[in-house]
């Protein structure tokens, strides 16, 4: 059976024996309104929640994952995207959890081995205001420091294996260093 409405039966609820609709079988919108609607499994798992004036939030497994807000969007977990493009004014900003770095990954995959890149916004310090900047490459075993700008202007850049600095620019003495981290005298 099907409950049909409108002059031209463009509203349509019905049971085909396996599924159940609601068709707008006409050319215009179907409108659901409510001062909030919400979307619930028939055990009461919530799976989209709209809120007038505020957000639209999705929900996985109960779980709200993806809000709307008056400033664009949050995703609470990870991202998994075919591409990204970002344009507008205020660029890209990543932000690590409290207490660890912020770091951009670049990552190609071929066959079995990944090949990893990755631009690393580092802490000096754990307390402090200090900053580096590091890039580091994968080598096919893990991730390499091959060059650390520090934030007074010193940069280090990394012999094969990543861990010491075999040209060194000591901005505040003005001098570079070939295979030393400590020059005492111009070049």
């Amino acid at each position: 059976d099907k409950a049909i409405f409108g002059a031209g039966s463009d509203l349509q609820i019905y049971h085909d024996g396996s599924n159940s609709y609601i068709d707008d079988a006409g050319d215009n919108r179907l409108y659901i309104r409510g001062s909030r609607i919400t979307f619930d499994k028939y055990t009461g798992e919530t799976m989209v929640d709209m809120v007038p004036d505020g957000a639209v939030n999705l929900f996985h497994n109960n779980v709200n994952v993806f809000q709307t807000a008056a400033s664009g969007i949050n995703v609470i977990g990870t991202v998994t995207a075919d591409g990204l493009t970002v344009d507008g004014a205020t660029g890209i900003t990543v932000n690590g959890p409290s207490g660890t770095n912020g770091k951009l990954s670049l990552v190609a995959y071929a066959g079995t081995q990944n090949a990893e890149a990755q631009i690393l916004a580092a802490r000096g310090n754990t307390s402090g205001t200090d900053s580096r900047l590091k890039f580091l490459t994968n080598d096919g075993t893990s991730l390499k420091t091959r060059v650390d700008i520090n934030d007074n202007g010193d940069i280090s850049f990394y012999e094969d294996t990543g861990t010491t600095a075999k040209l060194f620019w000591d901005a505040s003495a003005e001098r570079l260093g070939l295979g030393t981290v400590a020059p005492n005298t111009a070049l």
